[in-house]
């Protein structure tokens, strides 16, 4: 991130802010928009908002590939863990076995 400021071009400013004492906050808020303001003006924006839309992507993705894991080890899980236990196969051929499975692909 700090490398993206600084292509950016904007130059950062320490404030004090106090939400007690309800100070400096306004000032805050003009910051943040003067930001916003200059991310638009140099074209930064948009590419905040494509990093951001990307890094969601891959979130949901491994959300979904998470869960479907999950789903086939609670199912099948306990025979691998007793083929690796008993040296049948390795635990790197049970994932890949299990990885198989989440993709649709037969053992």
């Amino acid at each position: 991130y700090e490398g993206f400021v600084r292509e950016s071009g904007w130059k950062p400013r320490a404030i004090k802010v106090s939400a007690v004492m309800g100070t400096g906050v306004e000032e805050l808020v003009g910051i943040i928009e003067e930001h916003l303001d200059h991310l638009k003006k140099v074209g930064f924006f948009e590419e905040v908002v494509r990093r951001r839309r990307i890094y969601g992507s891959s979130i949901v993705l491994r959300h979904i590939l998470e869960n479907r894991v999950d789903e086939i080890f609670r199912k099948e899980g306990g025979e691998m863990l007793r083929l690796v236990s008993e040296g049948e196969i390795d635990p790197y051929t049970a994932s890949i076995k299990i990885m198989n499975r989440v993709l649709g692909r037969a053992f």
